[in-house]
């Protein structure tokens, strides 16, 4: 006989104080505006990890989401004190092509380590 699938239930909803906390706790420069992208804009972790510096428009204050879930592009909006944070990281860090450089310039950051850093910020956090 087949098992009855395991019900799932829903993540609880942070409060914005337990988000500035969150993000307080990001060890360096970079985690923090990771965490803020990823809250500012709703992306998902590998869509965050893809953007490439390109994919920035200022101008029209969108972000060029390509080949997000389900291989399918969009664009998302961008508020303009998320692009301000972007601009101070990108002065400070100078990534080269993806917006969030990885161990070797040049090269994306890896997935797991992106998820390691959320996850030392929500044990620090705690």
């Amino acid at each position: 006989m087949p098992r009855p699938r395991k019900e799932r239930s829903l993540p609880g909803i942070l409060s914005t104080q337990e988000v500035e906390r969150l993000i307080s706790y990001g060890r360096t420069f970079k985690h923090q505006v990771f965490m803020v992208l990823l809250y500012g804009t709703g992306l998902r972790l590998s869509e965050a990890l893809n953007l490439r510096i390109a994919d920035i428009d200022g101008q029209r204050q969108q972000l060029r989401i390509v080949k997000g879930k389900g291989v399918k592009g969009r664009y998302v909006s961008v508020p303009d004190c998320l692009l301000e944070v972007l601009r101070n990281y990108y002065r400070a860090y100078r990534p080269e092509e993806y917006l969030f450089n990885g161990k070797c310039r040049g090269s994306r950051w890896a997935n797991r380590s992106a998820q390691h850093s959320l996850e030392q910020a929500r044990q620090a956090s705690a």
